[in-house]
């Protein structure tokens, strides 16, 4: 399994967990940095202190040459590729 398709897989979960939370995940060709762009701030703590850190353990393990980060989702922000985005379900 490639690093993109198991991070698809994973991000999948993560939606599911918190469905009020916006994903945003890009790629970076260049240096293959991974990015999670994760808003509210707030779930991104949550996430980082329960989620990220075994993820990012297996991600090193099976893909050295590769990195991942979990950042804030912000606006400025500018990537090569936007590979998939969950926004939260509003309700009317």
């Amino acid at each position: 399994m490639q690093s993109q398709e198991f991070l698809k897989i994973k991000l999948d979960g993560l939606a599911v967990t918190y469905p009020a939370t916006t994903f945003r995940y890009c790629y970076d060709n260049f240096d293959k940095d991974h990015f999670v762009c994760i808003d509210p701030i707030i779930d991104l703590q949550v996430i980082i202190e329960k989620e990220a850190v075994e993820l990012d353990r297996f991600f090193i393990r099976n893909f050295p040459s590769e990195s991942l980060s979990f950042i804030e989702n912000r606006e400025d922000l500018v990537f090569d590729q936007l590979v998939l985005e969950y926004q939260p379900a509003t309700s009317i």
